[in-house]
């Protein structure tokens, strides 16, 4: 495997971060999220800023990286293909329904995964606390959650 050596001492050391690296690169790969826009925009088309680099300067800015839009650009003024005054006009014309279709498809994505990470929470919740977390909810047929007990 490549990288395995550094990579397994990663993995062992900070399984849930690697994972969730793999997951957000996977939602988010230019791709699918191009496949995703020409898909759905209906009014918006691209002619030199792809959709997939604003989603990336956006998530910059979601993950904390850059603390906002404009101090993502200016670490990219060099590579950007347009202005920042073009990609603001870009990003200020982004269709509702395009953001609704990448969440959406997101959703569709992250959802077995999900189902079981919940799963797996709930049975490690339950055989770390069997009894004292559990009790107030006795009276009850199911969990808020809508799990049986």
């Amino acid at each position: 495997m490549l990288l395995s050596g550094p990579f397994e001492k990663f993995v062992e050391s900070s399984p849930v971060s690697v994972m969730m690296r793999g997951i957000v690169e996977n939602l988010f790969h230019p791709e699918r999220l191009e496949r995703l826009f020409e898909e759905t925009a209906v009014t918006q088309y691209t002619r030199t800023l792809p959709f997939s680099t604003v989603a990336e300067v956006m998530g910059e800015v979601v993950f904390n990286v850059n603390p906002t839009v404009n101090a993502a650009l200016k670490d990219r003024v060099e590579t950007l293909p347009v202005s920042i005054s073009g990609f603001y006009q870009k990003l200020n014309r982004i269709e509702p329904n395009v953001s609704a279709v990448l969440v959406r498809d997101s959703a569709v994505q992250l959802a077995p995964g999900i189902r079981r990470l919940g799963l797996r929470i709930t049975l490690a919740a339950r055989l770390q606390h069997p009894d004292s977390r559990w009790k107030p909810l006795r009276s009850h047929r199911t969990s808020p959650a809508g799990n049986p007990l």
